[in-house]
Protein backbone atom coordinates (compact mmCIF):
# COMPACT_ATOMS: atom_id res chain seq x y z
CA UNK A 1 0.00 0.00 0.00
CA UNK A 2 1.43 3.50 -1.04
CA UNK A 3 2.12 5.80 1.72
CA UNK A 4 4.06 9.58 2.18
CA UNK A 5 6.39 9.63 5.32
CA UNK A 6 6.85 12.98 6.98
CA UNK A 7 8.56 14.24 10.19
CA UNK A 8 5.19 15.36 12.09
CA UNK A 9 5.96 18.89 11.55
CA UNK A 10 2.75 20.59 10.40
CA UNK A 11 2.89 23.46 7.87
CA UNK A 12 0.67 26.16 7.01
CA UNK A 13 2.08 26.97 3.43
CA UNK A 14 -0.45 26.47 0.67
CA UNK A 15 1.60 23.47 -1.19
CA UNK A 16 1.60 21.38 2.12
CA UNK A 17 -1.75 21.65 2.18
CA UNK A 18 -2.36 21.23 -1.39
CA UNK A 19 -0.47 17.71 -0.62
CA UNK A 20 -2.50 16.43 2.38
CA UNK A 21 -6.17 17.74 0.29
CA UNK A 22 -4.42 15.63 -2.59
CA UNK A 23 -2.93 12.78 -0.53
CA UNK A 24 -6.80 12.45 1.12
CA UNK A 25 -8.51 12.63 -2.30
CA UNK A 26 -6.35 9.50 -3.37
CA UNK A 27 -6.85 7.75 -0.21
CA UNK A 28 -3.24 7.75 0.34
CA UNK A 29 -2.52 7.92 3.93
CA UNK A 30 0.10 10.83 5.48
CA UNK A 31 2.41 9.41 8.15
CA UNK A 32 4.47 11.18 10.70
CA UNK A 33 8.38 8.50 10.84
CA UNK A 34 10.94 8.83 12.95
CA UNK A 35 14.16 6.68 13.17
CA UNK A 36 13.97 3.31 13.23
CA UNK A 37 10.54 3.14 11.10
CA UNK A 38 11.14 0.84 7.91
CA UNK A 39 9.40 -0.55 4.97
CA UNK A 40 10.53 -3.38 2.84
CA UNK A 41 10.29 -2.62 -1.06
CA UNK A 42 11.21 -6.43 -2.33
CA UNK A 43 13.27 -9.05 -1.49
CA UNK A 44 17.02 -6.88 -2.20
CA UNK A 45 15.49 -3.02 -1.43
CA UNK A 46 14.40 -1.41 1.79
CA UNK A 47 13.75 2.03 3.39
CA UNK A 48 14.75 3.10 6.95
CA UNK A 49 14.18 6.33 8.47
CA UNK A 50 17.43 7.69 10.09
CA UNK A 51 16.58 11.11 11.24
CA UNK A 52 14.18 12.77 12.87
CA UNK A 53 14.48 10.95 16.42
CA UNK A 54 10.61 10.25 18.19
CA UNK A 55 9.76 13.59 19.11
CA UNK A 56 11.63 15.23 16.88
CA UNK A 57 14.86 17.10 17.20
CA UNK A 58 15.31 20.13 18.53
CA UNK A 59 17.87 22.29 17.39
CA UNK A 60 19.93 24.54 19.79
CA UNK A 61 19.59 27.58 17.73
CA UNK A 62 18.17 28.65 14.61
CA UNK A 63 14.23 29.67 12.79
CA UNK A 64 11.55 27.69 12.38
CA UNK A 65 12.74 27.12 9.05
CA UNK A 66 16.22 26.10 10.15
CA UNK A 67 13.67 23.24 12.75
CA UNK A 68 12.08 22.19 10.03
CA UNK A 69 14.72 21.93 8.03
CA UNK A 70 16.48 20.02 10.51
CA UNK A 71 13.77 17.43 10.76
CA UNK A 72 13.90 16.52 7.72
CA UNK A 73 13.36 12.69 7.10
CA UNK A 74 16.69 10.89 6.20
CA UNK A 75 16.30 7.90 4.71
CA UNK A 76 18.53 4.90 3.71
CA UNK A 77 17.64 2.87 0.74
CA UNK A 78 19.58 -0.07 0.46
CA UNK A 79 19.10 -2.48 -2.59
CA UNK A 80 21.53 -4.84 -2.87
CA UNK A 81 25.02 -3.40 -2.52
CA UNK A 82 23.50 -0.36 -3.28
CA UNK A 83 23.40 2.37 -0.48
CA UNK A 84 21.68 5.44 -1.26
CA UNK A 85 21.16 8.41 1.39
CA UNK A 86 18.33 10.85 1.17
CA UNK A 87 18.78 13.86 3.70
CA UNK A 88 16.41 16.27 2.84
CA UNK A 89 16.97 19.49 4.15
CA UNK A 90 18.99 18.86 6.90
CA UNK A 91 21.94 21.00 8.26
CA UNK A 92 25.00 21.12 10.39
CA UNK A 93 23.23 20.40 13.80
CA UNK A 94 20.84 17.32 12.67
CA UNK A 95 24.12 15.88 10.27
CA UNK A 96 26.59 15.82 13.91
CA UNK A 97 23.13 14.33 15.46
CA UNK A 98 22.99 11.88 13.26
CA UNK A 99 26.95 10.79 13.64
CA UNK A 100 26.79 11.13 17.66
CA UNK A 101 23.83 8.83 17.24
CA UNK A 102 24.81 5.80 14.75
CA UNK A 103 27.47 4.70 12.46
CA UNK A 104 27.09 6.16 9.17
CA UNK A 105 28.65 4.31 6.50
CA UNK A 106 29.76 5.10 2.99
CA UNK A 107 27.16 5.57 0.83
CA UNK A 108 27.33 4.81 -3.38
CA UNK A 109 25.07 8.08 -3.67
CA UNK A 110 24.36 10.90 -1.73
CA UNK A 111 21.64 13.62 -1.93
CA UNK A 112 22.91 16.56 -1.44
CA UNK A 113 21.29 17.92 2.23
CA UNK A 114 19.84 21.17 1.73
CA UNK A 115 20.75 22.20 -1.56
CA UNK A 116 24.50 22.20 -1.09
CA UNK A 117 24.24 25.15 1.50
CA UNK A 118 27.13 26.81 3.80
CA UNK A 119 24.94 25.45 6.58
CA UNK A 120 25.21 21.93 5.22
CA UNK A 121 27.56 18.71 4.24
CA UNK A 122 30.20 19.23 6.44
CA UNK A 123 33.63 18.10 6.49
CA UNK A 124 32.69 14.99 9.09
CA UNK A 125 29.49 14.38 7.47
CA UNK A 126 30.90 14.17 4.07
CA UNK A 127 34.01 12.14 5.05
CA UNK A 128 32.13 9.39 6.82
CA UNK A 129 29.66 8.67 3.70
CA UNK A 130 32.39 9.24 1.38
CA UNK A 131 29.87 9.23 -1.67
CA UNK A 132 30.71 7.82 -4.96
CA UNK A 133 28.11 9.94 -6.67
CA UNK A 134 26.50 13.65 -5.40
CA UNK A 135 23.48 14.79 -6.54
CA UNK A 136 23.13 18.27 -5.76
CA UNK A 137 19.38 19.79 -5.97
CA UNK A 138 19.43 23.15 -7.03
CA UNK A 139 17.54 25.82 -9.03
CA UNK A 140 19.16 27.23 -11.88
CA UNK A 141 20.86 30.60 -10.92
CA UNK A 142 18.96 30.48 -7.36
CA UNK A 143 19.37 33.96 -5.71
CA UNK A 144 21.25 32.17 -2.43
CA UNK A 145 24.13 30.86 -4.40
CA UNK A 146 23.26 27.03 -4.31
CA UNK A 147 25.61 25.03 -4.07
CA UNK A 148 28.47 26.70 -1.74
CA UNK A 149 31.94 26.29 -3.23
CA UNK A 150 33.14 24.77 0.10
CA UNK A 151 30.50 21.83 0.21
CA UNK A 152 31.54 21.02 -4.05
CA UNK A 153 34.90 21.25 -2.86
CA UNK A 154 34.22 18.69 -0.05
CA UNK A 155 32.78 16.57 -1.84
CA UNK A 156 35.31 16.67 -4.96
CA UNK A 157 37.48 15.50 -2.02
CA UNK A 158 36.79 12.63 -1.35
CA UNK A 159 36.03 11.42 -5.01
CA UNK A 160 32.34 11.92 -5.93
CA UNK A 161 31.33 12.83 -9.04
CA UNK A 162 28.68 15.47 -8.84
CA UNK A 163 25.73 16.24 -10.27
CA UNK A 164 23.44 19.39 -10.00
CA UNK A 165 20.29 19.94 -11.45
CA UNK A 166 20.96 22.90 -12.47
CA UNK A 167 23.26 21.78 -14.55
CA UNK A 168 22.22 18.61 -15.63
CA UNK A 169 18.33 18.83 -15.05
CA UNK A 170 16.82 15.84 -13.27
CA UNK A 171 19.42 13.40 -12.53
CA UNK A 172 18.17 9.24 -12.44
CA UNK A 173 19.92 6.65 -10.32
CA UNK A 174 19.56 3.52 -12.00
CA UNK A 175 20.55 0.42 -9.30
CA UNK A 176 20.51 -3.10 -10.26
CA UNK A 177 21.84 -4.38 -6.51
CA UNK A 178 25.23 -4.63 -8.00
CA UNK A 179 26.00 -0.92 -9.70
CA UNK A 180 24.44 2.66 -9.91
CA UNK A 181 24.15 4.24 -13.35
CA UNK A 182 23.24 7.40 -12.92
CA UNK A 183 21.32 9.24 -16.16
CA UNK A 184 21.40 13.49 -16.21
CA UNK A 185 18.62 14.69 -18.81
CA UNK A 186 21.28 17.33 -19.60
CA UNK A 187 24.49 15.51 -20.66
CA UNK A 188 27.27 17.44 -18.88
CA UNK A 189 30.11 16.12 -17.06
CA UNK A 190 30.13 15.62 -13.82
CA UNK A 191 31.69 18.09 -11.62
Amino acid sequence: MAEVWESGIPSSAPAYRFLVETLRARGVPLRAVAVGASRRLGTDTELTVLHPPPGLFTPRRGSRASRVNNNSVVLLLRHGEQRLLLTGDIEAEAEAHLLANGPMHPVTALKVPHHGSRTSSTASFVDALKPSVAVIQVGFGNRFGHPHPEVLARLQEVGARVFRTDRHGAVRLLLDGNSLTVVPTVDLAPE
